[in-house]
């Protein structure tokens, strides 16, 4: 069970660190714009005084806070959506760890590398495993070259993943003699 508990936890950190650093992406494009709105409009006050007091530029000017305003507000709205599921993933997986939580799974399954919806990132750090039972649940991959190599395909064997987070825990692959392997 401790094993389980460390593969959870370990999913846990690496979703928390990936929204700390999307929300720290986000934060740069934030003040690069505001940034940028400030600099170049301080700039041209000092330039051009009179051109910046002109009707066409303060026009520029409301356009361009708008538009900034606009960006700001996707930002936060992006970020507000990644962070809402990252806390629903941790806060299931918090609720596994708790609760001890855990599906045992013995028969066919089929390890499917294709995402569909939501969880589509840069590179897909959830497989999708498809049971016989017709549930399902996810490999958390931790890494980029362990996406690259997952096998894929059709296996028999055992599955234990979470009951709340569905994030697979242990896997053990039967070969043909009905031998268990990794």
């Amino acid at each position: 069970m401790e094993k389980y508990k460390d593969v959870l936890e370990k999913a846990a950190r690496k979703e928390l660190s990936t929204l700390i650093f999307v929300a720290l992406i986000l934060l740069l494009i934030i003040v690069a714009i505001w940034g940028s709105n400030y600099l170049y409009f301080n700039k041209m006050k000092k330039k051009h005084p009179t051109q910046f007091a002109s009707k066409k530029q303060i026009k520029i000017r409301r356009q361009s806070i708008w538009a900034s305003i606009a960006l700001t507000v996707i930002c936060v709205g992006v970020m507000m959506f990644f962070g809402f599921d990252v806390r629903n993933t941790i806060s299931d997986i918090n609720k596994d760890i708790e609760e001890n939580a855990y599906v045992t799974y013995v028969g066919d399954y089929y390890i499917n590398s294709v995402i569909s919806g939501w969880r589509n990132q840069l590179y897909d750090r959830w497989l999708t495993v498809d049971l016989d039972n017709y549930d399902y649940a996810y490999i958390y991959v931790n890494s980029f070259l362990n996406a690259f190599s997952m096998e894929e395909g059709e296996f028999k064997g055992k599955v234990v993943y979470g009951k709340n987070s569905l994030i697979i825990v242990d896997m053990t692959k039967y070969t043909q003699g009905g031998d268990a392997s990794e």
